[in-house]
């Protein structure tokens, strides 16, 4: 499932706010708390809350961290395979100083159908209005 958006702001503020983990309860509505660091092999700590559903935690591994670029992490439920969820923000600068952010989450494994599309595409547009209206402030 892709969702993108168009936000105000060079490549550089943009990646600042998506690595900034620290302060994502301030600005993001679906990831509530978050810690670690956008490095590639390390691990974070993530409060998940889907619209319609409880908060979960989650302890991703950064698999790609490219500053200004990607950044890519991936939650496993117990086993790999049982339910493996990819989270991927993309940047693309378009004209007059803004970036494209693609958001894509792919969910596999033996759970992945039981995952609702709906909540998860309306938890992507919510990311991604919550991070337009962040970087609007400046």
């Amino acid at each position: 499932m892709t969702v993108g958006a168009t936000v105000p702001g060079p490549k550089r503020e943009v990646w600042r706010v998506l690595a900034d983990f620290e302060r994502y309860g301030e600005w993001n509505p679906v990831i509530r708390r978050a810690s670690g660091r956008a490095r590639e092999g390390t691990s974070l700590e993530l409060e998940l809350a889907l619209p319609g559903q409880d908060p979960e935690k989650l302890e991703p591994e950064v698999l790609i961290a490219r500053p200004e670029r990607k950044l890519r992490w991936q939650d496993r439920l117990v086993v790999p395979g049982l339910r493996d969820w990819e989270y991927e923000f993309v940047l693309q600068p378009v004209e007059n100083g803004r970036v494209l952010v693609v958001q894509q989450l792919r969910a596999e494994g033996l759970l992945a159908p039981l995952a609702d599309a709906g909540d998860a595409r309306e938890a992507l547009e919510l990311i991604a209005d919550a991070l337009e209206q962040r970087l609007s402030q400046g």
